[in-house]
């Protein structure tokens, strides 16, 4: 299934969160796409821990906020934890998203 296709599929399945989180999940992962496109990765089965974790640290040391670096990687996360169970998404993608708040948890709003 190519990438793309899954994160379409994820949306799909998050309906129930409402139109406005849809919207959400769309911007949150637009990067990734935009690092599988950059790298050729087509397919939901060219993703392994390693490229995950170099998404990741692109995404480290590109200049966004915390808080928006958090809510990506969660997002992200919870694709590939859905996609693990719904699509040819290999498993064990998702702890690679693991992030640790740098900010203080005030600052996190509904994260």
């Amino acid at each position: 299934m190519r990438v793309e296709t899954a994160v379409e599929k994820y949306k799909t399945a998050k309906k129930n969160a409402g139109d406005e989180a849809v919207v959400n999940y769309s911007h949150r992962l637009q990067p990734f796409l935009d690092f599988c496109e950059k790298y050729g990765f087509e397919n939901v089965r060219d993703l392994t821990a390693r490229r995950v974790a170099q998404y990741k640290k692109e995404r480290v040391n590109h200049d966004i906020g915390p808080v928006t670096l958090e809510q990506q990687l969660r997002t992200l996360r919870d694709f590939l934890r859905w996609g693990e169970e719904e699509t040819s998404l290999r498993g064990g993608l998702s702890p690679s998203c693991r992030v640790r708040p740098s900010f203080p948890p005030e600052e996190s709003g509904r994260i």
